[in-house]
């Protein structure tokens, strides 16, 4: 997936921060589904735990850790979209086993790839959401009421005397999010939730980033991952708002959205990733009209009013 590929001629993003060669080749030396999951446990119980415990978006503080997390999402961290009442963990690790099992499978052992499975897997995982309705509370508190007793127990959660299961997993954003798996229901937060996992799991520099993002003239709170370089550069990577695939003028498919932006623009725009939206059309890139912008952790419609004024101000 080198940056023609991509179409970012703005900056040269260093392709070995998207590689995951060691990953994989370990991975297709595993014999049997229990070896990979052995192997899967022994870089999971590998990554730190750095006191974080909460992400996302909620009232005070609107954004969580500056609107980023480069963290593997362990159980202890409660994920928080301040639009719904609850909040969710990722408890278990079915889904990473289900992921390494996938690419051993099918064989895939290059970066473009995996990264490309990440979204099939996600939408396999999660059910595509096709319309605007938000059901996430309604299904979460429906496993609640039916499954919080057997799920506090199997899961060792320390609930206090005068709480109820119900109430441990709703009031102290404890619902796993694997109850949204086949839902569709699933929104940006959720997939770029398990993205940010798989992605660190296979080796990648990557984030969880939410906040804002305008796409084709529409702005909206948005949640997206991102890996950085050696050099700072920075690649979106968007699970949620994808490209688009034709092939003779009709709609063949989805592929994950790419953008890159250089340090020195990154620093310059104060956090700003001013990128491009793009369809493929019978195997070319092609460039739209109106470009596409990130911003973590900060009202964008605000943000781009500062780099008017400062230009007008040049």
């Amino acid at each position: 997936m080198d940056s023609e590929n991509r179409g970012e001629n703005r900056v040269r993003f260093d392709a070995n921060a998207c590689k995951c060669d060691e990953f994989v080749d370990s991975l297709m030396s595993c014999k049997t589904a229990d070896e990979i999951k052995t192997y899967v446990d022994g870089i999971i119980d590998g990554f730190p735990n750095d006191g974080v415990t909460k992400i996302g978006i909620d009232v005070k503080p609107a954004y969580r850790n500056g609107g980023r997390y480069s963290g593997f999402i362990n159980p202890s961290i409660s994920i928080k979209n301040a639009p719904n009442h609850y909040g969710y963990r990722i408890y278990d690790r079915e889904y990473l086993y289900s992921f390494a099992i996938g690419l051993h499978q099918l064989n895939i052992n290059n970066s473009a790839q995996v990264m490309r499975f990440v979204l099939s897997f996600l939408n396999t995982y999660f059910g595509f959401k096709n319309d605007i309705v938000d059901r996430r509370d309604d299904v979460m508190y429906e496993f609640a009421l039916q499954h919080a007793e057997e799920f506090v127990k199997e899961n060792n959660i320390e609930i206090p005397n005068d709480m109820s299961a119900v109430d441990a997993l709703t009031l102290e954003d404890a619902i796993p999010l694997s109850s949204m798996r086949g839902k569709c229901v699933a929104e940006c937060m959720e997939r770029s939730a398990l993205a940010q996992n798989l992605l660190k799991m296979c080796g990648y520099n990557s984030s969880i980033e939410y906040g804002t993002c305008i796409s084709r003239g529409k702005s909206e709170g948005h949640s997206w991952n991102t890996i950085k370089d050696q050099y700072g550069n920075i690649l979106v990577i968007d699970y949620s708002n994808t490209v688009h695939v034709f092939k003779e003028g009709k709609f063949a498919g989805r592929v994950p959205y790419y953008g890159v932006e250089s340090k020195d623009e990154f620093e310059r725009l104060e956090g700003l990733i001013e990128a491009e939206d793009y369809t493929y059309q019978d195997g070319v890139k092609v460039i739209e009209s109106q470009g596409r912008t990130y911003v973590a952790g900060k009202d964008l419609t605000k943000e781009q009013k500062k780099i008017e004024n400062d230009d007008i101000e040049l």
